[in-house]
């Protein structure tokens, strides 16, 4: 099937196109996904929810582009939307997800977009990695696992107000230690392919 077949076919409601394109797409975008969002399951469960939503607003389906972009950007929205979703805590502090949507927004037709996510990933975890042992742990606590400032203390056995300090000390030396590779990554030339 064509790219127009597949795309009238799902606006029609037609299984087997939807079918088709799952198979084609699945593999390759589970794969992006998890550039974005690190975690293979949640990669997964991105990918699953962009073929979803998809299929229940098929009629309103439309492509501009081809279909191949059309469904990486899908699949980068509802990454960044998971992401967004799982650190609704965070507050003006965080690391920029602004600025990242900004990055991987980059047309996938040149292949930069996964060179700068890889990069800021990278530059991201070796910050953390930099932080002292009990920031580093509080930060990963909150911010992988989850927790509340609350569930932290009560873990750790520490004050509620320490752990706050602890998560505000480690957003400043990440925003500190990747300014400059934003700076960097901002200034490199988009070839339009």
């Amino acid at each position: 099937m064509d790219e127009y077949e597949l795309i009238s076919g799902i606006k029609n409601g037609n299984e087997h196109a939807y079918r088709h394109l799952y198979t084609k797409f699945y593999i390759p975008l589970c794969y992006h996904a998890q550039k974005i969002v690190a975690e293979k399951d949640q990669a997964e469960e991105v990918v699953q929810i962009t073929f979803l939503k998809l299929w229940e607003n098929r009629e309103k389906f439309t492509v501009i582009g081809s279909l191949h972009s059309y469904l990486y950007k899908a699949v980068i929205n509802n990454s960044i939307n998971h992401i967004k979703s799982k650190s609704a805590r965070l507050r003006k502090n965080n690391v920029q997800l602004d600025d990242l949507y900004d990055y991987l927004a980059i047309s996938q037709d040149n292949g930069y977009s996964i060179y700068i996510a890889t990069e800021l990933k990278n530059k991201i975890e070796d910050a953390i990695d930099s932080l002292p042992e009990k920031c580093r742990e509080i930060f990963k606590m909150s911010r992988y696992e989850g927790k509340s400032n609350e569930e932290i203390a009560n873990t750790l056995e520490v004050s509620k107000n320490t752990v706050q300090k602890q998560i505000s000390i480690a957003l400043q030396k990440l925003k500190e230690s990747i300014k400059d590779s934003i700076l960097v990554l901002l200034a490199i030339p988009i070839k339009k392919m």
